[in-house]
């Protein structure tokens, strides 16, 4: 077998890596790197502090790695295109680049081998995500607590649905929303507003967001759901995810995915309780620098 080596992305081709991590993600069923990541790549978002690489045997690309450091933190995506041996050799190049720091690195699609490979390497797992799916046959859409009605965001709900992100992430690994975060997710070429169901008062305050994503043809996606605090133990998120599995097969989607983390029994009985059911699980890796 042909070495395999790890080369700086700036060596290579990086339309072409975006376009092979991109048709990686369609062949799987899912993203192999984070929906910001291929959007570095594209050319689409800021790359400030951002550092990529490719893993490389007999020419052909058969890893990536990159990290972007955020000066309170640094992040990561890490992926295997050919089997899990590419792994050793991308976490070791991260690690270098980091050094002493902490790093979160997401690994998607993770199998049993693949983790085993990953504790060899230093890391481990700090959170795991449920990638859980159904069919959108036969959706019943439950109705929003009395007093609430569901519909699509219009510009007048922004700073709601800000106000509704950022209470409900507080404190968590997705929290940190901004006005700027929202609009540039807005401005993502999958992005409609019928698509981001709200739910609102009579007064148009607003309690809740199911932000749906046409993924391709076929399939949908719960991009985001959340409830903002007061407006939680009312039965609102079951209406507002019901309503927005019957928007996307309204609209030609045969299926949804979604993810949560593995933490959140409350969601995923909520998850559970409408069938969805696992698909695959992405993990977050960290280093265990008592190791190095």
């Amino acid at each position: 077998m042909a070495e395999t080596s790890v080369v700086p992305l700036d060596q290579v081709d990086t339309s072409r890596v975006a376009d092979l991590l991109a048709r990686a993600g369609d062949a799987r069923g899912g993203d192999v790197v984070d929906e910001a990541e291929l959007a570095r790549l594209f050319g689409r978002r800021s790359r400030a502090g951002w550092r990529a690489a490719v893993a490389q045997r007999g020419g052909e690309v058969v890893g990536y790695a990159a990290i972007v450091d955020r000066d309170d933190r640094v992040g990561g995506d890490v992926v295997s295109l050919a089997d899990t041996d590419v792994l050793p050799l991308l976490l070791d190049w991260q690690h270098e680049q980091v050094g002493d720091r902490d790093i979160v690195t997401w690994l998607r699609f993770s199998s049993a081998r693949d983790l085993q490979a990953v504790a060899a390497s230093g890391f481990g797992v700090m959170r795991r995500l449920g990638v859980l799916g159904r069919s959108l046959d036969a959706v019943e859409v439950s109705p929003p607590p009395d007093g609430m009605h569901v519909r699509a965001v219009t510009n007048d709900d922004l700073d709601g649905v800000l106000a509704v992100l950022l209470d409900a992430y507080d404190g968590s690994e997705d929290g940190g929303w901004t006005r700027d975060e929202l609009e540039r997710r807005r401005a993502y070429p999958w992005y409609r507003d019928e698509d981001l169901l709200v739910a609102a008062t009579g007064d148009n305050r607003i309690a809740g967001i199911h932000w749906t994503k046409r993924r391709d043809a076929t399939r949908g996606e719960t991009y985001n759901l959340a409830i903002a605090p007061w407006a939680q133990g009312q039965g609102l998120g079951r209406a507002l995810l019901t309503a927005g599995m019957a928007h996307l097969a309204d609209v030609g989607r045969d299926e949804i995915i979604l993810w949560v983390d593995r933490s959140n029994e409350r969601a995923i009985a909520l998850y559970d309780s409408v069938g969805f059911q696992t698909q695959w699980d992405d993990v977050a890796l960290a280093l265990d620098h008592d190791r190095d």
